[in-house]
């Protein structure tokens, strides 16, 4: 009758953690659109991936230009992303 529901928090699995994100910075499509945000995308490939390699990918989901990704993200964009892993982005503001 008298249920105790528990939520458990573990966070998101599997992120390779950016650390140009800045603390407390929104994801993308709960912020504003002129406001920088995080952004997430999962490798669906077999093989390794750098983290520029998805810039192109990010740059059209955002509207924002590749170089201003590239920008917000200079130190991470050679950290290898393993299949399944999920790189996060630092989005700028506008």
């Amino acid at each position: 009758m008298f249920t105790e529901q528990k939520v458990v928090r573990n966070g998101l699995q599997g992120v390779v953690v950016n650390p140009e994100v800045p603390r407390g910075r929104a994801r993308c499509g709960v912020a504003e659109r002129t406001q920088g945000c995080v952004l997430y995308l999962m490798n669906p490939q077999r093989q390794e991936l750098n983290a520029r390699d998805f810039y192109d990918l990010a740059a059209q989901l955002t509207g924002r230009q590749r170089f201003v990704i590239e920008t917000g993200n200079m130190r991470y964009s050679n950290t290898k992303i393993r299949p399944g892993d999920i790189v996060q982005l630092n989005i700028p503001p506008l």
